[in-house]
C-alpha cells in the first residue's frame, strides 16, 4: 500500500482507488509533510495552547472564559487529554461519535448513517498487521482515541506504513467545536510520527490525502508547511510553495 499511495492511490475501507486526473475538474495531488522539517505557525500553536487553557481550567468547552474562583483553584480544574492507538475495530462509542459528528457538522441525514456504512468506510482494511522494523504499534490501520478525563471527543483514522502515517479521517464532538479538535488532531499525528521515527527512521513522512487547490475544504492540508505535492505525469514530490 506504501506504494500504491506514492503513485496515487488511496483507500476507501477494502477498496483502493486512484482519480483520473485528466477527466476531473479540480485535480487531487496526493501531499505529505516530512515532520523533520515542520514549524507550526503561530496560529497553529494556538490551537494547542486553547486546548492547553481547556485542560487548566481556564476556559471551558465553548471557549469562554471561566468564573474566577475556578481559576484559584488549579487543582480541581485540571483535566487529563490522553491519546491511545488501537487496531481498526468496530466500536460502539466511536460509532455514536461518528454520527453526531456527520449529522451535526457536516448536516448528513442521521437515517442514512448506519453501522454497515461505518463499518465499510472507517473500520473495514485489507491491511494486515506486521511488526518487522515497526513502531510500537506495528504497520497496519489504526483509530486514535482523544479523551478528556475518559471522554471520548475525537478519534483519528490512519494507517500506519514504513515511510508514514497516512491520515484517513478524523471526527470529534461537535461540543467541543472551540476548540479546533480537527487541527489539533494534525498535530498530534505529526508529533506521532516524530516519536515513531525514534524507533522507525525510515517512517518520517505524514500523508493527509489528495489536496485540491480549488477547494477550501482541502486546501488547508498546505498550511501545514513544508509541504510536498506527487507529479502525477513524473512521480516526482514538488514543493507546494
Amino acid at each position: 500500500y506504501q506504494h500504491l499511495i506514492d503513485r496515487g492511490w488511496r483507500r476507501s475501507g477494502n477498496w483502493m482507488y486512484q482519480p483520473v486526473l485528466d477527466r476531473t475538474c479540480c485535480p487531487p495531488y496526493t501531499i505529505r509533510l516530512d515532520v523533520h522539517r515542520f514549524a507550526p505557525t503561530k496560529s497553529q500553536k494556538k490551537v494547542e495552547r486553547r486546548l492547553r487553557a481547556y485542560l487548566e481550567g481556564r476556559i471551558d468547552e465553548k471557549g469562554a472564559p471561566t468564573n474566577d474562583d475556578a481559576r484559584d483553584q488549579p487543582s480541581t480544574a485540571v483535566k487529563t487529554l490522553t491519546v491511545t492507538t488501537r487496531p481498526s475495530a468496530f466500536d460502539e462509542e466511536e460509532y455514536r461519535l461518528w454520527r453526531r459528528y456527520q449529522t451535526r457538522v457536516h448536516g448528513d441525514d442521521p437515517n442514512e448513517n448506519n453501522e454497515l456504512g461505518y463499518g465499510r468506510f472507517l473500520v473495514d482494511t485489507p491491511l494486515r498487521r506486521r511488526w518487522v522494523a515497526s513502531p510500537p504499534s506495528g504497520f497496519g490501520s489504526f483509530h486514535q482515541q482523544y479523551r478528556i478525563d475518559g471522554k471520548l471527543v475525537a478519534v483519528g483514522v490512519v494507517d500506519v506504513l514504513p515511510y508514514c502515517l497516512s491520515s484517513k479521517y478524523f471526527f470529534w464532538d461537535p461540543d467541543y467545536a472551540a476548540l479546533s479538535l480537527g487541527k489539533l488532531g494534525v498535530l498530534r499525528e505529526i508529533e506521532w510520527v516524530r516519536e515513531a521515527s525514534a524507533h522507525c527512521p525510515t517512517l518520517r513522512y505524514y500523508y493527509m490525502g489528495y489536496y485540491i487547490h480549488d477547494c477550501p475544504k482541502m486546501r488547508y492540508k498546505g498550511e501545514y508547511k513544508p509541504s510536498e505535492l506527487r507529479c502525477a505525469a513524473t512521480g516526482a514530490w514538488c514543493d507546494l510553495d
